[in-house]
């Protein structure tokens, strides 16, 4: 495995990139291909996302999803039968941890189960404060003069503008 170090990122410019580049860093520390999974992206009216792990022989219980900030975390224990001896054992069920690094705003809204395949839904939801703002242009008015552009008082804002989505 060969480590290469991004020099350019430690220049003075790049002030509060630290988070991309542990991200950077720990795409090569999650290649493990168990469990088997998807990615997808569902069409509609919303960003929405779906990952799903191929999860034969684990019960739910014996699954944990979580997300910490942008870090979605899957975690499987497998749990051995002692009243069983295998004669042939295919279907891997060994322990894991698969991890992925979401995006701002991507929330996981739905973990479900179903034949084996965990399915994990993840929606983008852009806070209205962060969505682009249209605004309504006005002919300027020569009585009022720069007293026009004054007007436009914060509660007024919702109003006069339209905040689009991104």
């Amino acid at each position: 495995m060969v480590t290469t170090t991004l020099d350019f990122f430690n220049d003075p410019f790049f002030i509060g990139f630290d988070r991309q580049i542990k991200d950077l860093q720990n795409i090569s520390r999650n290649t493990s291909n168990y469990p088997p999974h998807n990615i997808s992206k569902v069409k509609g009216p919303d960003e929405m996302y779906v990952i799903e792990l191929a999860l034969a022989g684990f019960n739910k219980e014996d699954i944990e999803v979580e997300q910490d900030k942008n870090v979605l975390t899957i975690k499987g224990a497998s749990h051995e039968d002692p009243l069983k001896e295998y004669l042939y054992k295919g279907i891997g069920a060994r322990s894991f941890v698969k991890t992925f690094s979401l995006a701002e705003y991507v929330k996981v809204n739905s973990v479900v189960v179903s034949n084996g395949i965990l399915m994990v839904g993840l929606n983008k939801f852009i806070p209205e404060s962060e969505r682009p703002v249209k605004f309504e242009i006005r002919d300027f008015d020569s009585e009022e003069g720069f007293e026009d552009l004054r007007s436009l008082a914060p509660e007024d804002a919702a109003v006069k503008t339209k905040r689009t989505k991104k």
